[in-house]
């Protein structure tokens, strides 16, 4: 034994090695990948909404040319794709925040769990209601 080894030290350990079926056999895994993996699309996402305001910019003919990309087949197919991964994005994120400890607020208790959960979807639902409105021409 060397100088300032101890037993321990020399004990050989197994090289690291992913566990069976990694990374998707585990659900925790298959989420977490999931989630990680829609940073691809949601960067498509922020391309095509710079690409639609620099459309608006350049006048009503170029607007009318962005939006006719989405009137094929394959547009409303990408636009449904993409619809659906920011929406599992935005709901997993949803989860994860209504899991971080709240603070009690002077003399009230916080808030039970569940509660914190249904005001985090409660709140996403209405913030995307009234973005439609506002985006339909229903208000404003």
């Amino acid at each position: 034994m060397r100088f300032g080894q101890t037993p321990a030290a020399l004990t050989r350990t197994a090289p690291p090695r992913p566990p069976d079926g990694f990374p998707l056999a585990h659900p925790r895994y298959r989420q977490y990948v999931l989630f990680t993996a829609t940073g691809i699309f949601l960067a498509l996402d922020a391309l095509i909404l710079i690409r639609a305001v620099e459309a608006l910019g350049e006048g009503p003919a170029a607007w009318n040319a962005f939006l006719g990309t989405f009137r094929s087949t394959l547009g409303i197919v990408v636009g449904a794709v993409l619809t659906v991964i920011t929406l599992f994005f935005a709901m997993r994120w949803l989860r994860v925040g209504s899991r971080v400890p709240t603070v009690r607020i002077a003399f009230l208790p916080a808030p039970p769990e569940p509660l914190v959960l249904l005001a985090h979807f409660g709140g996403f639902a209405v913030v995307t209601a009234l973005a439609l409105l506002v985006l339909g021409g229903v208000i404003l």
